[in-house]
């Protein structure tokens, strides 16, 4: 969608990466300790896994970092440690796009024989230390992922901030739409940072939030990025990801669960309706990830459906009640249980309303689209259509749209509409639709 008027941006988290080795711990394998991490009103929920010791209880990026293993596309080491702050390497950033892509098995399927003619490529695969890895570059090469420039590997380099946004971006498949925003001047302070051949990549991984600038609005192109951001920009790159396949996202609730078959069963509407899932597959539920077996008839959950096949899936809970007293939240930090919102309107006069929030204790940046808005400004003006729509995780998605439309503009002339809503108990919002004049001319 086009961005042409009003964009208001609060509380965007800062774009980061993965990967190496990681331990997945099943059920009969589960440390005393994950056990013991569990909070006593899911505690009959037991984790599919521990989490990393350095990025648990509470750490800014441990969501992101716990969904990027959980789909071993983001690993830690064998020690349970994630290192998040350590750089990323060029290679693991090649490895974890092609993970994500779903081409793990492709890659270690390639014939380690088959030669690479990047000028250093003999050099890091010579012995076998690094074979497992020619398979990646092989599947990145065939996937388009390199730039058409690029004559070294440097696979040990730490991968910088606009390398990584323009792998990632490929990997999307949104290089047409980077080479069509590359006379587009990028709305970061340090713009004239950004290589010129990277302009247009930079601009599709800011658009589509795979990679964002810093609360002072710089992009820090030449920036080694860190595992912990690393893992945040592969879990919107996911998210993304799923969109551009054309994902089906789908609620309901549990009738029953067969495990022998690897099926689902959900009551959506006024039908039952069976979905299928892979072997690796697990559940988000409060914060973690769960077995299916852990799965209970009458819950309530969400799926995304891709290839007639379970992709990504979460339990819909309702907010846990405080037993205890505690200090009432900022009213800067109140969004009624929001974790993030996405609202794009376009009008047929080719105007515009966008708007982004998006929630993080511990790191949160604002931008200003237009530079029209910044700082306190801008977050006040969200947090005004927050309280308006007054969004809440029991609400339809008639309801949720309702309530959004119902405070735009000549909301009649919204051509195209975009809304994606997330909770912070898991519930997930997603509405799009496309008007026509077709209606009017017939009506004449």
């Amino acid at each position: 969608m086009k961005k042409l008027g009003m964009s208001i941006f609060a509380a965007v988290l800062l774009a980061s990466v993965p990967g190496t080795m990681l331990a997945n711990n099943h059920l009969d394998k589960l440390p005393e300790q994950a056990r013991e991490n569990v909070p006593e009103h899911v505690a009959e929920r037991v984790p599919a896994q521990a989490g990393f010791s350095d990025t648990d209880e509470g750490y800014w990026a441990e969501d992101s970092v716990e969904k990027m293993q959980t789909k071993d596309i983001f690993q830690g080491y064998d020690d349970g440690t994630f290192r998040p702050s350590n750089p990323v390497t060029r290679m693991q950033t090649i490895v974890t796009a092609v993970r994500l892509l779903g081409l793990e098995e492709e890659a270690e399927a390639k014939d380690v024989d088959t030669s690479v003619s990047f000028t250093d490529a003999d050099q890091y695969f010579k012995g076998e230390r690094n074979d497992w890895a020619k398979g990646y570059v092989l599947v990145a090469l065939e996937q388009g992922l390199f730039d058409t420039n690029e004559t070294t590997l440097d696979a040990n380099e730490p991968a910088k901030r606009v390398w990584v946004a323009s792998t990632l971006v490929r990997a999307l498949g949104l290089e047409e739409e980077a080479l069509d925003a590359m006379t587009e001047t990028p709305d970061f302070n340090d713009a004239e940072a950004i290589p010129a051949g990277a302009t247009g990549y930079v601009n599709i991984a800011d658009e589509h939030d795979i990679v964002n600038g810093t609360k002072e609005n710089l992009f820090q192109p030449n920036k080694p990025i860190t595992r912990a951001q690393m893992a945040t920009v592969l879990d919107r790159t996911y998210d993304n990801w799923l969109e551009e396949e054309g994902a089906l996202s789908v609620q309901g609730e549990l009738v029953s669960h067969d495990a022998q078959e690897r099926l689902l069963t959900l009551q959506t509407d006024e039908e039952q309706t069976e979905y299928s899932y892979g072997e690796d597959f697990v559940v988000s539920f409060e914060g973690r990830y769960i077995e299916p077996n852990q799965l209970q008839e009458g819950d309530a959950l969400s799926l995304d459906i891709l290839d007639n096949e379970i992709e990504d899936a979460s339990v819909i809970t309702e907010e846990t009640e405080e037993t205890e007293e505690t200090e009432e939240p900022d009213e800067s930090e109140e969004t009624s249980g929001l974790k993030s919102v996405k609202v794009e309107a376009e009008y047929n006069n080719d105007s515009d309303f966008e708007l982004k929030y998006e929630k993080n204790e511990d790191q949160e940046e604002r931008e200003d689209e237009e530079k029209e808005r910044s700082g306190d400004e801008a977050l006040s003006e969200v947090q005004a259509y927050l309280d308006a729509w007054a969004l809440e995780s029991e609400m339809t998605t008639d309801q949720a749209v309702s309530a959004i439309t119902e405070s735009l503009d000549d909301a009649e002339e919204i051509s195209e509409l975009e809304i994606k809503i997330e909770f912070e108990n898991g519930q997930t919002i997603k509405h799009e639709e496309e008007t026509s004049d077709d209606s009017e001319d017939e009506e004449r």
